[in-house]
């Protein structure tokens, strides 16, 4: 009853922050079509966001889960940002991202609205644009050119926080032992795709529609078995 009692305690904890990370992208995202000059786009866009998420958890659990929602933010900020400088001196391998990809978020990170004005390359133009603008904001905070792929190795931890949760709590339970080295395991799996794992230093879309998916997948899951409002956000 205790070891059971320890896991939902995690696997709430977990939930919270996987649901703060990916409630922030959207409003993010939401935000991100405010058309103002793009001197102050990106702190009031990232502080904008930062503080509605904060408030939706504050309203749905109190300042507790409000504070693990920025310590969530913070953390996967804090990955983003530091695989984004680690990275720094590799290229990314594929062909693609030269030709539209990169392209696409170095504009999008020098204040073009592709709501308002179409871009010079049709590839750009036949696209959505919501991961590249994503990416853009990478670029803006960190100054580096090709840091918008580190975006993809934040969005790796949130779903892996995210599917632990879940094998933690309604998988492991079935089996006696190692219950959470069982749970890390596989949320190994589901984000050790191949193609992540290919795409990992790239700013290709695949994996992250993969992930994003994925976490989709694993927030209507929670919410059937038992009623959980931030996952329905």
């Amino acid at each position: 009853m205790l070891i059971a009692g320890e896991n939902q305690f995690m696997s709430r904890l977990v939930n919270n922050a996987a649901s703060a990370i990916f409630i922030f992208l959207a409003i993010l995202l939401i935000v991100s079509r405010i058309p103002i000059s793009n001197d102050f786009r990106v702190p009031l866009y990232v502080g904008l966001s930062a503080f509605a998420v904060l408030l939706i958890f504050f309203i749905i659990g109190g300042h507790k889960t409000s504070f693990v929602a920025l310590i969530s933010i913070g953390g996967f900020s804090a990955v983003v940002i530091a695989w984004a400088y680690g990275t720094r001196s590799l290229y990314p391998p594929g062909d693609d991202g030269y030709i539209y990809h990169i392209k696409a978020v170095w504009d999008l990170a020098a204040g073009w609205q592709p709501s308002f004005s179409p871009h010079n390359n049709i590839w750009i133009d036949s696209y959505p644009s919501g991961y590249w603008m994503l990416q853009s904001y990478v670029v803006s905070i960190t100054g580096l050119l090709l840091s918008g792929q580190s975006l993809l190795v934040g969005l790796i931890v949130a779903v892996a926080l995210l599917a632990y949760g879940f094998f933690l709590e309604r998988v492991s339970p079935q089996l006696k032992r190692f219950q959470r080295p069982a749970a890390l395991f596989f949320a190994g799996l589901v984000v050790a795709n191949p193609v992540v794992m290919t795409q990992v230093l790239t700013h290709y879309t695949d994996a992250p529609l993969y992930l994003f998916g994925c976490a989709l997948g694993f927030f209507l899951m929670s919410d059937a078995f038992s009623s959980n409002r931030l996952a329905r956000w």
